[in-house]
């Protein structure tokens, strides 16, 4: 008999943050997140995520550099889209109720230009979380390789999720910014950002397999599941070796 009520209290119970405290994060829980993460299902096990750990001190670097870019008004350019440039319904109403209900929340009226200031730079600040996590896809894979890394976040959440963290999913550019979900600021939250500085590389794996054929089973809705041993599965991340995570 499966018990299905921790899985189903973490992925229900999850949300997104938008206030932290600063409490740490221990780094053994943080590596230990990234292992679980790295149990997440890619396309022909390619696994083609990449995560960057930032720690206080690199993290305030990067902030500084996000926010003087964010006052810099050179023009500038989005590697990619995160959003069609013209939006239709239903996903514009969605996406437009997620802002009314966070700006609402925050006391940021339509037109006040400086409360947006204000909300776009604590985005960039990781909202003042005590960990952030950057991750990465190189430009030469191609869209599947993307969905693998929304696997590879999802799980992570959950993951986070399960230990008693809140974490943020959140994307950041300089032009524009957006997350998954509407929540009010929990400055009560111990959380922790998912969103660099490259520095030494950690490898984990597991233990290498193969597919065996494949066998009838009840269990699968199709009446048929393919029985395999674990393939190898690598975290790799970089986590910055000049400071300490507390």
């Amino acid at each position: 008999m499966y018990d299905a009520a921790p899985i189903e209290r973490a992925i229900t119970g999850r949300r997104a943050v938008r206030a932290f405290l600063p409490d740490p994060v221990e780094p053994e829980l943080v590596r230990r997140l990234i292992e679980l993460a790295a149990q997440a299902p890619s396309g022909t096990n390619m696994q083609p995520w990449r995560l960057r750990v930032l720690g206080p001190r690199s993290r305030t670097r990067l902030e500084k550099a996000l926010v003087a870019a964010l006052d810099d008004p050179s023009p500038r350019e989005e590697e990619y889209r995160y959003y069609p440039a013209t939006l239709r319904e239903p996903y514009l109403s969605r996406r437009r109720k997620v802002g009314w209900d966070l700006y609402g929340l925050l006391g940021v009226a339509k037109g006040d230009h400086a409360g947006m200031r204000r909300q776009t730079e604590a985005n960039l600040r990781f909202f003042g979380a005590p960990v952030a996590l950057m991750l990465t896809v190189d430009r030469d894979l191609e869209i599947g390789s993307w969905l693998d890394l929304g696997a590879f976040v999802q799980t992570m959440l959950v993951a986070a999720q399960g230990h008693g963290l809140d974490p943020a999913r959140r994307r950041s550019s300089l032009a524009s910014t957006g997350s998954s979900g509407a929540s009010s600021p929990s400055p009560r939250t111990r959380s922790w950002s998912a969103a660099s500085r490259s520095a030494r590389l950690i490898r984990m794996r597991r233990p290498t397999g193969s597919c065996r054929s494949a066998s009838r089973s009840r269990a699968s809705p199709a009446g048929w599941i393919s029985r395999c041993a674990p393939q190898p599965a690598t975290a790799v991340y970089s986590v910055s070796t000049e400071e300490s995570w507390s």
